[in-house]
């Protein structure tokens, strides 16, 4: 099972597929094996069979129902198939089981963001490091999330504690670029951003993503999107090559920030053909467009379904709150994006975002603030 996520994680587009029956047929072999039938929802669930991946979690709960991992498991999956009250009551049981867990508190700030209750984030981050006070990993993510919310000198507290703890860390890294975005300093960011992509960083909590991100949409911003293509290329053979059945999954999934950066150096027709053949590699893999509304509103434009875009985002994007808005702002400054955000129904939730930004800003501050009399 390691080798396959191993060979997975370096390229490989069958490794997670071929193990399957193996792993299939020990289960059935001994059914009443929890943790081997937690092995194989866990292989399920990255094969993209999701409905299964739950059936089994729900099936080793019949053998073993007091078992806090699997209600873990399952709140999992119902979060990332947005059940967020079923999720939430099922990661409430496994803390309720074993109190003693830092992840699952991690799981409950995931369906905080998803629900917008930014101050209900901070307090459940706050329970996951009094559990695991030496996870850099915490504060990093706290300083990230302050930071978003243009919360400076909150944030700089946490993130000078990750960094005390593991200044080089991927996460602690992030904090200090998304500070330098925050305060708008882009030499900063754009020099912490490529300083993170030359030391090929892990993608801990979207760490490398992030520098990517940041990296392109910059270069697009400023005209020079060809020379930053030209930057991941040198230090990511590969980047380039959409057709690529073995570049390392973090860089499959990068590629998609170079969506902005296609769309300012290549002409319409080459651009479509550019992110068609993308997704058809990326889909065996299981990452497709539908699978990020962000990226599924890109194709849309790229493809010149401008309308299908607008109002696939006010479904999808648009209609969620700040405490998620705010990971997906950036993409939203970017000119390809511009007939999209121009358009007066999406105006109206960006300013509600706004709005909403300001309130949680204000939440935030008055809890953090009454938390440390």
């Amino acid at each position: 099972m390691l080798r396959a996520y191993s060979a997975s994680e370096a390229g490989s587009v069958t490794a997670i597929r071929d193990v399957l029956p193996q792993m299939q047929a020990l289960v059935a072999a001994a059914p009443n094996n929890v943790n081997l039938r937690r092995a194989y929802g866990y292989l399920l669930w990255d094969a993209g069979r999701r409905e299964e991946s739950l059936a089994e979690a729900r099936i080793a709960l019949e053998y073993d129902p007091l078992n806090a991992g699997l209600y873990y498991d399952i709140g999992f999956v119902h979060r990332e198939m947005d059940n967020l009250e079923l999720a939430q009551i099922a990661i409430e049981r496994s803390l309720e089981l074993n109190p003693d867990q830092p992840n699952a508190y991690g799981e409950i700030v995931r369906i905080n963001v998803a629900m917008g209750d930014g101050v209900g984030v901070i307090r459940n981050m706050f329970m996951a490091m009094e559990l695991d006070s030496q996870d850099h990993e915490l504060p990093s993510s706290v300083a990230i999330f302050l930071y978003k919310f243009g919360l400076i000198e909150e944030g700089d507290a946490f993130r000078d504690r990750a960094m005390l703890m593991a200044p080089n860390s991927p996460t602690a890294r992030n904090a200090n670029l998304q500070r330098a975005i925050a305060v708008g300093d882009q030499e900063k960011g754009l020099e912490l951003a490529r300083s993170m992509i030359v030391d090929n960083i892990e993608d801990r909590h979207g760490s490398y993503f992030g520098a990517v991100i940041t990296v392109l949409h910059q270069a697009v911003q400023s005209g020079a999107a060809a020379g930053a293509l030209e930057f991941m290329e040198s230090n990511k053979p590969g980047f380039n090559d959409v057709d690529s059945t073995t570049i390392e999954f973090k860089v499959r999934r990068a590629q998609q920030a170079a969506i902005s950066a296609w769309a300012a150096t290549l002409i319409a027709e080459d651009l479509g053909k550019r992110v068609d053949a993308y997704w058809r590699v990326a889909e065996l893999f299981g990452l497709t467009p539908e699978g990020d509304p962000l990226i599924y509103i890109q194709v849309l434009v790229i493809h010149g379904e401008t309308e299908a875009a607008i109002e696939f985002g006010l479904a999808n994007v648009f209609n969620e709150p700040i405490t998620l808005a705010i990971y997906q702002e950036p993409i939203f400054d970017l000119p390809h994006m511009q007939l999209v955000v121009t358009d007066p129904r999406v105006q109206e939730q960006l300013q509600r975002w706004e709005a909403e930004k300001i309130d949680t800003r204000e939440q935030i501050r008055t809890f953090l603030a009454e938390r440390s009399e």
